[in-house]
């Protein structure tokens, strides 16, 4: 019985392995602003005015701040492999934390919940664990439901006090995240609710008291009341939503191969929750469903909640699959696993994939920097800027969308602006005039690129799909 407890324990490395396979994890433009982010508030401290793009005066605040000064620390003290260290420190804590969760669902049987936790931590880190905010709201978020599940269970579990840590947490390290801590909590108010109206269960006063002090905690943040509000001001913006993949709603009938993929992959989880459903006659608490239903509209609304879909199968998954599962477990069915993903671990080995890297505008860097002896005013699109940021230059957009909007930089609606650039709807004469550009990164055959080109701007470095032009 103690081998087969310490075998189950070695499915904690399947996620482990399958990480260091993620090349893509360090290839994501949002870590170049996260790291000027991070390295200024350690110099100079919390900014409240924007201070790494062209524009004079954008009223600021850096939501992400926790995140960005734990970021840029790894990696200014361990280099690419820092960034690597902060990922894989966080994911062990997601993968526990996940275990412990289906340790409370499946009644502790260990194997069943090493192996489901990992399998849920594997489709996490198929698009979710990367150096974003996002890992640890998603930390945060498993913590938060394994806490209240376990109230669920134990009405005398003190677990619930620690949800006012878990607010400040949110509120500093990802603070458009913070008021889902309290969407998040609402199907355990209705359990406990029905639990009250049916057995005169009072642990919903106790659950509300805590979030009561939980919404009193957000406040202990350098910008108050704006961080604890800043989604609401920040997202649903229609342009935002075209323009960012992320941003798009759940669609079947769609020409981006990444959205309809990602569709398709909300649409199976939906279908196999549903399954489960009738496999356990619907015979489910009440917080099950309304965790499953509030996931599932989330990830319809927004493709990138889609790891909140995930997370929201387990209570499904584990109640068909504990009563499912066989008594008697092979020796090989602990080991295979590891050996084929080990063996692709080796195979891999010699790839280089810890190296923190910029593959779309190097050359257009490296040109900038021989002309640095030039003033130079660069027009950047929204996925460049934040490198060029970095790398110390100001630039015109970057990958902070909700920075360039009137309602948050209380000056100009600059992402308006730079749609209309985009969509040819400007003069784009009196746009340059405005901010006196002398270089532009533009895509090739945009409207903005062929109008620089009927008026004889110079073409002086081509990186892809890229052109740095002159004025």
């Amino acid at each position: 019985m103690k081998r087969k407890i310490s075998l189950s324990y070695l499915y904690f490395l399947l996620p482990v392995f399958y990480f260091t396979l993620i090349s893509y994890a360090t290839q994501v433009e949002d870590i170049w602003f996260l790291f000027s982010h991070g390295k200024y508030v350690l110099e100079y401290g919390i900014p409240h005015t924007d201070f790494l793009t062209i524009h004079q005066g954008l009223h600021f605040v850096m939501q992400q701040w926790g995140f960005s000064v734990l970021l840029y620390t790894f990696y200014h003290n361990f280099g690419s492999m820092g960034v690597f260290l902060l990922l894989g420190i966080i994911n062990f804590f997601i993968v526990f934390f996940l275990y412990r969760f289906c340790m409370i669902l499946s009644s502790n049987n260990q194997y069943f919940s090493c192996l489901i936790a990992s399998i849920i931590d594997v489709l996490l880190e198929l698009v979710f664990i990367i150096p974003r905010p996002q890992i640890v709201s998603m930390l945060l978020f498993i913590i938060t439901l394994y806490l209240l599940e376990r109230y669920c269970k134990n009405s005398k579990d003190k677990g619930i006090f620690f949800l006012p840590i878990i607010s400040i947490l949110f509120v500093n390290f990802h603070a458009s995240m913070w008021p889902m801590l309290f969407v998040f909590c609402m199907p355990y108010l209705a359990e406990f609710a029905y639990l009250f109206l049916r057995k005169k269960d009072k642990r919903i006063f106790l659950l509300l008291l805590v979030l009561l002090l939980a919404a009193l905690c957000g406040f202990i943040n350098p910008y108050g009341i704006e961080a604890m509000t800043y989604s609401f001001h920040s997202y649903g913006i229609d342009i935002a939503n075209q323009l960012i993949i992320e941003m798009h709603s759940f669609s079947l009938f769609t020409k981006q191969y990444s959205l309809f993929m990602n569709s398709c992959f909300i649409l199976f989880i939906i279908l196999i929750n549903i399954v489960f459903c009738f496999i356990h006659h619907w015979k489910f608490p009440i917080h099950y469903y309304f965790l499953f239903l509030g996931f599932s509209f989330m990830a319809f609304l927004n493709i990138r909640n889609t790891s909140f879909l995930i997370i929201g199968t387990l209570p499904f998954m584990v109640c068909v699959f504990h009563k499912m599962i066989q008594q008697k477990i092979s020796l090989w069915i602990y080991i295979l696993p590891i050996l084929v993903i080990g063996g692709v671990i080796f195979f891999q080995a010699n790839r280089g994939f810890y190296e923190i890297r910029n593959t779309s505008v190097n050359r257009i860097v490296d040109y900038l920097d021989r002309e640095r002896n030039s003033d130079i005013i660069l027009y950047t699109g929204f996925n460049e800027g934040s490198y060029l940021e970095y790398r110390g230059y100001s630039v015109y957009m970057d990958s902070r969308m909700e920075v360039f909007l009137k309602k948050n930089n209380h000056k100009a609606d600059i992402f308006s602006e730079y749609y209309d650039v985009l969509m040819g709807n400007i003069d784009y004469n009196q746009f340059i005039q405005k901010y006196h550009f002398t270089h532009f990164i533009v895509v090739e055959n945009s409207l903005f690129y062929h109008y620089l080109i009927e008026h004889q701007y110079k073409v002086v470095c081509h990186e892809g799909d890229l052109l740095l032009i002159e004025r």
